[in-house]
């Protein structure tokens, strides 16, 4: 008996070991928009942003030669930037600042343009295939608008359809990912005139149609074989008098992130990194000398979480998204026995809504399960075959024997299971 516990202890720890050595070989990238404001650019701002988790930043550069400048300082920091240029826009110039810039090592990838619509689309072809051959290495990057609910034509410029508009533009440009931006947790309640955007007593609910974008962009994603890349909220601004979205709180940020995540996104990205006006209060205090909000350390706890399970995916092949729940977000399937995976023999969320995807990566079955509220705890029910790990937030693998079929997930929270692929 005494030898077969050891035995058992031992094994737990050697996995405890090998999953430490997996996370620490892979990475999700983690985008921070906005960058840096040109007169704050310094080594010592790049070393902040990278505490922070951040591993690649937007950087705006008026020319060549000032985004040699910054990348020098970001490689110094081991940091990665996407430069942002007005040159990079023009057909004309594109081409001479993707010559200039790609043998740089801080290079990340260059930013094109910002939610185009369809008119714009043929020109933004033409500029991506000039960078594309100019360097085939560093990707040329446009960010779509989402499905918004009022006037979709014209948001999407001329059609009334998010999917239409989300393959029109892959037919039309050939860009290397898919990148569209959705901010869903909002206030219950207006905030008073002039009021701090900070906790909403009335507490926080999630836009309906947030998973009218996800789908379109991970199915297209998906068919091209090209990755997803996705944003998360991380400041608190009113959005022309129809609703506020309050200062994020860990489980916010963690609800968009880790439903990203469970939709395949290779690329995670914050809106913003460094406010722009004074009604966004991220990561910094407006006023000098930008000293950093609370909101510093609950992004950097975010991301602290993400790359310690970012073994189970990066370079992951999602095979499928449902939900459960007695109401399911339109656009979305509903959870059925045959999506589970063969080491799971049953899953429900008696009181409330899951997302659950189901994944392989590197030979390994995974299935996470993301509670899709951002105020309510969730309880999971769900059983195994024998042999099945639990990865728990810290990136540590145990057996899920050792705890009952009941899980209670705080607000977007995720719990991970896995098994060797049959």
């Amino acid at each position: 008996m005494a030898v077969a516990k050891t035995l058992r202890v031992a094994a737990m720890v050697q996995a405890f070991v090998c999953t430490t050595v997996l996370a620490a070989e892979k990475t999700i990238p983690i985008l921070g928009w906005h960058g840096i404001q040109p007169d704050q650019v310094s080594a010592a701002r790049y070393a902040e942003a990278r505490d922070m988790g951040m591993t690649i930043l937007m950087q705006w550069a008026p020319n060549v030669e000032t985004a040699r400048k910054y990348l020098d300082l970001a490689q110094g920091q081991g940091l990665k930037l996407m430069i942002h240029m007005g040159d990079l826009y023009e057909e004309g110039k594109c081409e001479a600042v993707a010559r200039a810039l790609k043998d740089h090592p801080a290079l990340a990838m260059y930013h094109i343009v910002d939610e185009p619509l369809i008119p714009a689309f043929d020109k933004i072809g033409r500029v991506v295939r000039k960078m594309n051959a100019a360097d085939p290495v560093h990707e040329p990057y446009v960010n779509l608008i989402n499905c918004v609910g009022r006037n979709p034509s014209q948001w999407y410029g001329g059609t009334d359809r998010y999917p239409e508009y989300v393959k029109t533009f892959l037919d039309k440009v050939p860009v290397k990912s898919v990148s569209f931006d959705k901010y869903p947790v909002i206030a219950r309640e207006f905030f008073p005139k002039d009021a701090p955007l900070r906790t909403c007593e009335a507490g926080y609910c999630v836009k309906t149609n947030w998973y009218e974008t996800l789908e379109p962009c991970y199915r297209e994603a998906k068919a091209r074989k090209i990755p997803m890349y996705a944003f998360a909220q991380s400041c608190a601004y009113r959005c022309q008098d129809r609703w506020d979205f309050a200062e994020p709180q860990v489980a916010h940020m963690l609800l968009q992130q880790n439903v990203n995540l469970a939709y395949g996104a290779q690329l995670l990205q914050y809106y913003v990194y460094w406010q722009t006006s004074s009604h966004e209060s991220m990561p910094f205090s407006v006023q000098k000398p930008y000293l950093r909000t609370s909101v510093f350390d609950r992004v950097r706890e975010v991301n602290r979480r993400i790359q310690a399970r970012a073994f189970v995916f990066e370079g992951c092949d999602v095979k499928c998204v449902r939900h459960t729940g007695k109401e399911i977000p339109t656009a979305t399937t509903r959870l059925t026995v045959t999506d589970l995976p063969p080491f799971v023999t049953s899953l429900e969320t008696p009181d409330g809504g899951a997302v659950v995807s189901r994944l392989a990566n590197a030979g390994t079955e995974y299935i996470a399960i993301v509670n899709r509220s951002p105020e309510k705890e969730l309880t999971l029910k769900i059983g195994f075959t024998a042999g099945v790990k639990r990865i728990r937030d810290d990136g540590t693998v145990v057996d899920a024997a050792l705890y009952t079929d009941e899980y209670w997930l705080e607000p977007g929270s995720m719990e991970i299971f896995a098994a060797p692929v049959q």
